[in-house]
């Protein structure tokens, strides 16, 4: 009974397309991130996603589609890296490629990790801070990295803002293209994960976390 459970869990794994759901969950994150953008002001980041809620028509639900595609695609692409490690009939990956495409999974996580800063709001701020001290203990290379990803203390968003809407994004791609360009993937493809998606930013609002009156001290 076990194995069985096992063997379909398996095989459920390998044979759903988690790579193609992932892309259409990239396609709407873009798609929403473009309309975010247009409303989002790096020198006033609290402010302005506040307000993108707020004020901007649907705003609350752009950010939201922005948040839940973004999310939805991260997880869905580690489940397909798990998929192709599980799955055995495949033909060994060369390392060059195989190398290419986890760096790939490090330049999203920053990408979602940089997004969460934006908000501006307690926990993102508070992230941002944390990572940056943790990357300026770092010797050698820990100034260099801060530079190039967060330097907050210095410039505030103004890097951590260019960095998620070019800099990641075009590393992420070059990372990735040799592997994406090689398949043609439509939204039709997956109707119930894109309409899974926009209701779920109709219904529920993406995370924003005031700051708290008295609460000067976060662990990270």
């Amino acid at each position: 009974m076990g194995q069985s459970i096992g063997s379909a869990v398996r095989r459920f794994l390998i044979e759903s397309r988690w790579g193609t759901s992932s892309m259409v969950a990239l396609y709407l994150s873009l798609i929403s991130g473009v309309v975010v953008s247009l409303q989002y002001d790096s020198a006033h980041p609290y402010y302005s996603a506040s307000s993108l809620d707020i004020l901007a028509p649907f705003g609350a639900f752009w950010r939201a589609l922005h948040f839940f595609a973004s999310q939805a695609f991260f997880i869905l692409a580690v489940i397909h890296l798990v998929a192709v490690v599980v799955d055995r009939s495949r033909a060994p990956m060369a390392f060059n490629r195989w190398l290419l495409l986890t760096l790939s999974m490090v330049a999203a996580l920053l990408l979602l990790f940089t997004g969460y800063i934006l908000r501006g709001d307690a926990t993102g701020s508070s992230a941002g801070m944390i990572a940056e001290n943790i990357l300026l203990s770092l010797p050698l290379m820990g100034g260099l990295l801060d530079s190039l990803l967060f330097s907050m203390i210095d410039e505030g968003m103004k890097r951590v803002y260019a960095n998620h809407l070019i800099g990641l994004g075009l590393l992420w791609l070059a990372l990735a293209w040799d592997h994406i360009r090689r398949y043609r993937v439509n939204w039709r493809q997956q109707p119930v994960l894109v309409l899974s998606l926009i209701a779920l930013s109709a219904l529920i609002s993406a995370p924003m976390e005031p700051e708290r009156l008295g609460v000067f001290h976060t662990n990270g």
